[in-house]
């Protein structure tokens, strides 16, 4: 039916937007900073954000962590859980 359709076509509409209002840069940091980062180092709260899972896991931004650290952040992205 139409209505299971909805959702798609307002999602559409909202990229769509983003796309007329924000550069790619600004598009990706947004998508970044919401991400789903899996439980915290101790296994405590859900970290949402790249960033702050960077400083959650590592202690510092993701430009100031090892090559191997960043990738592993990567991962976590990938598949959070």
């Amino acid at each position: 039916s139409f209505r299971k359709g909805l959702p798609k076509i307002r999602q559409t509409a909202y990229a769509l937007s983003l796309e007329n209002h924000l550069s790619k840069d600004e598009i990706l940091a947004l998508a970044l900073e919401r991400a789903s980062m899996g439980r915290g180092p101790k296994g405590g709260e859900r970290v949402i954000g790249f960033f702050r899972a960077s400083e959650a896991f590592f202690g510092a931004k993701p430009s100031a962590i090892a090559e191997d650290d960043f990738i592993a952040l990567v991962a976590v992205l990938i598949a959070p859980d």
